[in-house]
């Protein structure tokens, strides 16, 4: 059937990386300032990747599957990803991180 959700699939990839709450972000959000210097493309979505992800494991704490309904990625991207980045959110069960 048809399904009337938009997901972040389905937004250009400028749209997908836009702050995800109203909580200020973990980390400074990478912006471009007018006639600044420009970084490399891959290190600036790096950047706004690991920050994305970051807001999302925060958002969904520690629920794969619910990571993947927001972010639109399969499970085996999003591990992909988190491996890349170094990031831990969904683990071993451990400890909680704070």
């Amino acid at each position: 059937g048809t399904d009337p959700t938009i997901f972040p699939k389905h937004l250009p990839p400028e749209y997908r990386l836009a702050g995800m709450a109203f909580d200020p972000p973990p980390a400074p959000a990478p912006e471009l300032l007018p006639d600044q210097d420009l970084p490399p493309l891959t290190e600036f979505r790096d950047r706004a990747e690991k920050q994305y992800l970051t807001e999302l494991i925060r958002q969904v704490k520690g629920d794969r599957k619910e990571a993947c309904r927001i972010s639109g990625i399969s499970q085996s991207r999003l591990y992909g990803l988190l491996n890349k980045h170094d990031l831990s959110g969904f683990g071993s069960p451990g400890p909680a991180r704070s």
